[in-house]
């Protein structure tokens, strides 16, 4: 009787995607071998799923096999295989984090890199990602690497490239200013809360060297261009987070997000964040518009967007996902000239 390994193998060497009922049926059997829980059946569930183009159900069923502790040759290709699946359904950013805190390893090599630069290109970073491309290539080539390489980083430092500058800003109540290395605490409080590390990158039950890599990404969406990160702070010490992002800065519309961690919560301090999150991005960016996705059970969230002025303008049904499943989202506004208005 062959292994279970072996049957699996077996299934992919036969596994036809023109007969999509016969291939879930046959690796449901498989599957079912095992207990429910188990991570190596849950990869192989998810990937069946994939296989045939079913990346929504897929990326939960990836994610909970991590979860439960995936090991071995098959980790490696779970998290290659989500970030594809995350960029297929049209969120390269997550695919961007989950690649760049997995750059290679024995099993994929390089692969991680090839993924990464399709995410950057679909996040709007086109030079990003045929550097990222190239550095990767020219580790393959007889000759010419070191030129590679350097028309590599002519791409890191050319003008349009130039990382964004994340300001300081001193309110009376709260400072937002760029996230430092002795925040951690404020991110392993937060990675406690059972909604931010579903909703964010913030890992779940955080250990000190994943909480320095969340602020390591930080930085990172400064210098792709991506956004603006900042860690709040109010009595000297890291209270929150709140993300000005500008994903869709040329189609006139910045959104923005935030947390605070749940030792600090109900003293104002989201309040704060965002008034002073949004002043600054209208005056110095100046978008037509700033947007905000809030799920409808958060009304600490939702009621801190409306005492800043926010309107909700509907609900998103099924709009994101969080966690395993899709959640409704309200849609939160306001204009440039909203904002004029209220401040004269």
């Amino acid at each position: 009787m062959p292994s279970w390994d072996e049957q699996i193998a077996l299934f992919w060497t036969t596994a036809d995607d023109a007969r999509p009922d016969e291939t879930v049926g046959a690796m449901r059997e498989l599957v079912a071998q095992r207990p429910a829980d188990d991570p190596d059946a849950l990869y192989e569930w998810a990937s069946v799923h994939d296989y045939l183009g079913m990346e929504t159900e897929a990326i939960p069923l990836y994610q909970t096999a991590l979860d439960h502790g995936l090991t071995g040759d098959r980790r490696p290709q779970a998290i290659i295989q989500l970030a594809s699946s995350l960029r297929n359904i049209g969120d390269p950013r997550a695919a961007i984090d989950l690649l760049r805190a997995h750059p290679n390893d024995q099993v994929t090599g390089d692969a991680s890199q090839a993924f990464l630069a399709l995410a950057l290109r679909d996040a709007g970073h086109p030079d990003e990602a045929l550097r990222v491309a190239l550095v990767t290539l020219a580790r393959t080539l007889p000759l010419y690497q070191g030129a590679v390489k350097n028309y590599a980083q002519d791409l890191a430092d050319s003008p349009q490239n130039d990382p964004l500058e994340v300001p300081t800003i001193c309110t009376e109540h709260v400072t937002l200013r760029p996230w430092r290395s002795d925040d951690v605490d404020a991110v392993i409080d937060a990675s406690s809360d059972p909604h931010i590390p579903n909703i964010t990158t913030v890992p779940k039950n955080a250990t000190q060297e994943s909480a320095q890599a969340f602020i390591e990404r930080q930085y990172e969406r400064a210098i792709t261009g991506a956004g603006y990160s900042f860690a709040v702070e109010a009595n000297s010490e890291c209270v929150g987070f709140i993300g000005v992002w500008l994903r869709d800065f040329d189609e006139g519309r910045v959104t923005l997000g935030y947390w605070t961690r749940p030792g600090a919560r109900g003293r104002g301090h989201a309040t704060a964040a965002l008034s002073a999150a949004t002043a600054w991005a209208f005056e110095t960016l100046q978008p037509p518009r700033l947007q905000l996705y809030i799920e409808p059970w958060n009304a600490g969230s939702w009621r801190a967007a409306e005492r800043v002025g926010f309107e909700r303008e509907g609900l998103l049904r099924s709009w994101q996902l969080v966690g395993h499943e899709r959640r409704d989202m309200y849609m939160y506004g306001m204009t440039q000239a909203a904002y004029t208005s209220a401040n004269i």
